[in-house]
């Protein structure tokens, strides 16, 4: 546990990358809403390029 520090957001997004995958995964093999699970994916990986190009245009 980090005391005082602020949350990563990359790491925040990580770990919600892994659940929505773990989703994917039940929804495939155990009969979920696999088409809800992609839609939380794509919204992810949106939100990934937005963060990436955040930074590649503060680095620039």
């Amino acid at each position: 546990m980090k005391i005082g520090m602020e949350q990563d957001p990359i790491e925040e997004l990580d770990r919600e990358e892994e659940r929505v995958i773990a989703a994917a995964v039940h929804a495939r093999f155990s009969g979920g809403d696999l088409k809800a699970a992609l839609r939380e994916f794509d919204r992810l990986a949106v939100t990934r390029i937005a963060m990436h190009q955040r930074v590649t245009s503060l680095c620039a």
